[in-house]
């Protein structure tokens, strides 16, 4: 795509475009004082996470996820249930693409192709995800943040990880499979959000501001694009802009 500002002009030396000039207004929003609290908890838990890594000495190895925990921050001063978000089903959130990545094996097919499950098994896993039913065979409850393993066996993240003796890698509970954290893929979900938002929609106070723009757009009979830099908080608009 050729990038054209509407400082450009023709071989005339005339502007391609005569638009107006820009005009940017910041507007300031005051949190409520439930949005403040949500915001002050998930700071302090934040900063219990980055004293953790000043300690060990290990802040730069750790910068990535640092940054994961001031996202967090700005998404909350959004909307709270921004930080509730499933937003990491990303590639596989695809039931085909998920199949196709069992049957390779994944990336914890480290012992040969005895590793890997069939496919009447793949298909049975694919049924139940689409079912959205099963319980975890850890804590025999229904699942929470379900993962599935590369051997195909889903379980809730937490219950997962809590059993490993190390952070980064374990077993299967149910197979015994060797596999590391980064191998689990977070189970596809119709709701990219924990709770049902429709439900429990509550307004922030950063949406109740830019409904009030919009309005006093629209009265005047102006037209509006709204930007985000998260998709999540365009699906949260949808709800009020509907």
């Amino acid at each position: 795509m050729l990038r054209r500002t509407k400082n450009c002009t023709d071989k005339e030396g005339r502007p391609i475009l005569n638009l107006p000039p820009a005009n940017i207004e910041v507007k300031y929003c005051v949190l409520s004082e439930a949005e403040k609290d949500f915001y002050e908890a998930l700071f302090r838990r934040s900063k219990v996470k980055f004293d953790q890594f000043v300690e060990q000495g290990r802040v730069l190895h750790n910068y990535a996820s640092i940054l994961e925990l001031l996202l967090r921050l700005r998404q909350c001063c959004d909307h709270p249930f921004l930080v509730m978000s499933r937003g990491d089903t990303k590639e596989y959130a695809d039931l085909n693409k998920l199949a196709k990545r069992f049957l390779r094996g994944g990336n914890g097919a480290v012992n040969g192709d005895s590793c890997i499950p069939s496919r009447a098994y793949i298909e049975q896993v694919v049924q139940e995800l689409q079912k959205d039913e099963g319980e975890c065979p850890i804590c025999l409850e229904a699942f929470e943040d379900a993962v599935l393993t590369p051997c195909a066996h889903r379980l809730c993240r937490e219950c997962l990880l809590s059993s490993w003796r190390s952070a980064t890698a374990g077993l299967c509970p149910v197979c015994r499979m060797s596999m590391s954290k980064q191998d689990l893929i977070t189970a596809p979900t119709d709701n990219r959000f924990q709770i049902d938002v429709e439900k429990n929609w509550v307004e922030s106070s950063k949406i109740s501001a830019l409904l009030q723009e919009l309005e006093a757009l629209r009265s005047s009979g102006a037209k509006s694009i709204v930007f985000s830099q998260w998709t999540a908080f365009l699906d949260l608009l949808q709800i009020p802009l509907s």
